[in-house]
């Protein structure tokens, strides 16, 4: 897994994000089926859902999603915060990713003001979950991702891709009552594609 500074300031965007709102309760989360938990780690089959995704070097991408959301699009629209947070490693960076609220199709979505925001049509997919508590910082994933890593390797369950980071909480909510996941996608399942901004527009010329 790479190292990025997310991981130590990745609270201090979810600050940013918080004078405005709160990841409260009954903020929409994706949906998924457990098919298998053993203590906190759990084994998912999520629905499909389109994520609003971000690439940095440096972590900037969470301030361009919460605009995008807050109304820094064509339409100045302001769409609903969703949790958890996402961030992941990957060969063009750190991706830091919200998934959009369901009642969105991909041609809902107004066109964001940065150019470096774009729309994934992520697929159903199965994934290997640890849950736990605390902050997020570079001692509790490494701990926690190899506690995942231990356990699937004992069950013989290969996995893909680098792991993805969710947050849940604003910055108030204490250590003991905080839910974070590290998540790895199981080897076989479908890959991230990317939605171009033509592919939108092809596919709003077929409706």
């Amino acid at each position: 897994m790479k190292n990025s500074p997310l991981l130590t300031l990745s609270f201090f965007f979810v600050f940013l994000l918080a004078g405005a709102t709160t990841m409260a309760s009954n903020t929409e989360q994706p949906k998924y089926q457990t098919l298998e938990k053993n203590g906190n780690i759990e084994i998912r089959r999520y629905q499909p859902m389109i994520m609003a995704v971000t690439y940095s070097s440096r972590g900037g991408g969470f301030q361009q999603l919460a605009g995008y959301i807050f109304g820094g699009n064509e339409s100045n629209q302001k769409i609903a915060m969703t949790a958890p947070v996402a961030n992941q490693a990957t060969d063009e960076g750190w991706q830091t990713a919200f998934m959009m609220p369901s009642q969105y199709q991909l041609t809902d979505l107004p066109e964001p003001e940065s150019d470096n925001i774009q729309f994934i049509e992520v697929p159903a997919r199965t994934m290997a979950v640890i849950v736990f508590p605390g902050w997020v910082n570079r001692s509790s994933v490494n701990k926690n991702r190899q506690a995942l890593q231990d356990y699937l390797q004992e069950q013989g369950i290969e996995t893909e891709g680098e792991p993805i980071i969710n947050q849940y909480n604003d910055p108030w909510t204490p250590a003991a009552r905080r839910t974070n996941e590290i998540q790895l996608q199981l080897s076989g399942e479908a890959h991230w594609a990317p939605a171009s901004t033509d592919a939108r527009q092809e596919t709003a010329a077929a409706m």
